[in-house]
């Protein structure tokens, strides 16, 4: 247990290093409540006028949960910050190493 909280506490270091990590995250969380917001004011001004074009199987929730598919476009570019950061930085073998005991080649115990 202790092993993993060191290795969360060294990536949350690592994240915070990295320049735009912050703005992703929240553009994701902004987005993903706009977007919502503004299905869920569409679908209650079509419910409310009876528009014909509404599915048959349409719910309100369905509109509102589909907003987390734009969101997830900053979560991608969180992702892409990430990796290519440790990338150019030559951290990413650094990174893998220390994740994973015995991956260097070696078979001695701790």
């Amino acid at each position: 247990m202790a092993e993993t909280l060191a290795a969360v506490r060294a990536e949350t270091i690592k994240l915070r290093g990295i320049r735009g990590t912050r703005l992703s995250l929240l553009l994701f969380a902004v987005v993903s409540v706009l977007v919502a917001a503004l299905d869920g004011w569409s679908a209650r001004h079509a419910l409310a006028s009876g528009n014909p074009s509404l599915r048959s199987d349409f719910t309100p929730e369905q509109a509102g949960l589909e907003s987390i598919l734009y969101g997830q476009l900053a979560l991608i570019v969180f992702g892409v910050l990430v990796v290519t950061s440790e990338y150019t930085s030559g951290m990413m073998r650094v990174s893998l190493l220390a994740g994973c005991p015995g991956a260097d080649g070696s078979t001695r115990r701790r």
